[in-house]
């Protein structure tokens, strides 16, 4: 059996969450250094990306990003040593939490009526109904 994909999002609180979403986006920024580009690459419009790296910037007490200014090829947006160190931290924890949950969820893994290939052993009718 391969290792089961286990994602989880992080509360902190109403307003401030960390999940795979926002440390791709981090990741991507710090791979390319441009904050459009990293909303090309993920496809997502650069309003939606610029809206997560500002909600993450207030979200703690230390800067995830910066911004580079211009040069001959313009600005850009880079990591802070801390944005670096959230992508550290989540990752390692994303690890840990895929090393124990697998074991455990292997039983259910099992018996997952819908595989990769798109088949079923569901009823038609039973598909319409999952939410």
């Amino acid at each position: 059996m391969s290792a089961l994909n286990v994602r989880f999002r992080v509360d902190f609180n109403r307003a401030c969450s960390l999940g795979p979403g926002k440390i791709s986006l981090l990741r991507t920024i710090g791979d390319c250094g441009s904050l459009a580009q990293a909303a090309r690459i993920l496809g997502m419009s650069y309003r939606r990306a610029w809206l997560l790296v500002a909600n993450l910037n207030k979200m703690f007490d230390k800067r995830v990003t910066t911004s580079a200014t211009g040069g001959r090829r313009g600005g850009g947006m880079i990591l802070t040593p801390f944005g670096k160190s959230v992508i550290v931290t989540f990752q390692r924890l994303e690890k840990d939490l895929a090393r124990r949950a697998n074991p455990r969820l292997a039983l259910l893994s099992k018996h997952v009526a819908i595989r990769d290939k798109g088949k079923t052993n569901l009823p038609r009718r039973a598909m319409s109904r999952r939410g």
